[in-house]
């Protein structure tokens, strides 16, 4: 589930990166890898401070489960990835100069 909401999000800027004139797969990229490393770091802290158990996979995965808020804290976090990336790529282009191909009328 995580991986497919990521690749959509991913999808997302990758198009809106392209309407904007930039890159549309690198800033696709960007977008799936910073969700993923805003979900594992958001998932590192849960653990962290609120799971006290095993660490095992059976075990991080049943208290993922029987604790969806934490789960959902997680996406919202991921959430996060996608729209900073957003972000960066409205400024980027924003920033871009206009451009000069196009003839102006002198006469």
């Amino acid at each position: 589930m995580d991986l497919l909401f990521s690749l959509l999000l991913a999808i997302l800027n990758g198009r809106r990166a392209q309407q904007k004139g930039l890159k549309g797969l690198q800033w696709g990229v960007f977008t799936f890898l910073l969700f993923l490393l805003f979900e594992i770091v958001s998932g590192a802290f849960i653990m962290l401070y609120f799971y006290k158990g095993s660490l095992t996979t059976d075990a991080v995965t049943a208290y993922l489960l029987s604790h969806p808020i934490h789960t959902l804290f997680m996406w919202f976090c991921g959430l996060g990835g996608y729209l900073l990336m957003r972000y960066r790529i409205d400024k980027i282009a924003g920033e871009r100069p206009p451009h000069d191909d196009i003839p102006e009328d002198r006469g």
